[in-house]
């Protein structure tokens, strides 16, 4: 990877059963450089400091839908991403799966299958939208 390697930002949203009370849910990173995760614009979890690694946070999530910004920066090297959640009593945490997440049309009428992403370089310029992002 070079200097314009990409800056991707998802934003994607999660269901909760509308009967249940709000619930903790745990959540892991596995990223290399940087993730910023924020749920419903509170910081969740947050990681920056170059290198492979894991990175945790949790919510109390009430019943609905929730909005999570997810910023994912690699600088050089790998670029691994991946995603994971576990609800109060489980043992092990679970892959979201990129099937599962979806976002908001360009017009911002209806939702889509995938993400939103913007693509940026590393000093900071717009380079482009991609909605319906895929894994």
């Amino acid at each position: 990877m070079n200097s314009k390697t990409p800056l991707l930002v998802l934003s994607l949203g999660l269901l909760a059963a509308a009967s249940l009370p709000a619930i903790p849910v745990d959540y892991k990173v596995f990223v290399d450089d940087h993730v910023s995760v924020a749920i419903d614009g509170s910081s969740v979890v947050y990681y920056d400091a170059g290198g492979l690694a894991d990175a945790f946070g949790s919510a109390n999530l009430t019943p609905g839908w929730h909005n999570i910004d997810i910023v994912f920066e690699n600088q050089r090297g790998t670029s691994e991403f991946a995603f994971y959640q576990r609800y109060a009593g489980d043992p092990d945490y679970s892959l979201v799966s990129f099937t599962y997440m979806r976002s908001r049309d360009e017009g911002d009428t209806k939702y889509i299958n995938g993400l939103y992403a913007q693509y940026y370089l590393l000093d900071g310029e717009f380079q482009l939208d991609v909605y319906g992002e895929g894994p």
